[in-house]
């Protein structure tokens, strides 16, 4: 019976059948991508270009011309954005007044970061400076950092 099913096997394929449920979608004006109900930011600089969306069972690719630009834990919900405060950061650089209202600044970055960049002498600009700090070297060792420098040298909201 064996020599009759091999006759009737195929071979095995030589590439990865992707199991993914792929979408094309358009960058928005708030550089995100609208997949299933959320969105999804994205590097500033695909605003309004087409990407290729690889919905899987527990995470999202996003892809532009074959690369992938962006990767997200699946969200279930509806409703919600992910940002990453690394896809906008050259938009704020140019334009540093936006920073305390841009919401990918408010939703990824804890308070205690928030608090303490309007609290800097430099105002908007030291402030987007210290975005590119948690960027490069994650908030929490930033945090670290400021709990070693002395209370009296951390400018206060009351001078």
């Amino acid at each position: 019976m064996y020599q009759k099913e091999v006759a009737a096997l195929d071979s095995i394929p030589k590439y990865r059948f992707d199991t993914s449920k792929t979408a094309i979608a358009r960058v928005d004006d708030f550089s995100t991508v609208r997949y299933e109900k959320n969105n999804y930011s994205v590097p500033a600089r695909y605003l309004r270009k087409d990407v290729t969306v690889k919905g899987y069972a527990n995470n999202i690719n996003i892809l532009h011309q074959g690369t992938v630009i962006a990767s997200y834990s699946r969200q279930y919900g509806s409703g919600y954005t992910q940002y990453r405060l690394e896809h906008y950061i050259d938009l704020i650089e140019r334009k540093p007044r936006s920073v305390h209202n841009a919401r990918p600044v408010k939703e990824t970055l804890t308070e205690e970061i928030l608090e303490w960049g309007r609290q800097l002498p430099g105002g908007n600009k030291e402030m987007v400076k210290l975005l590119r700090l948690c960027i490069d070297y994650g908030e929490e060792r930033i945090l670290s950092i400021k709990h070693q420098i002395p209370i009296h040298i951390i400018p206060s909201v009351d001078m």
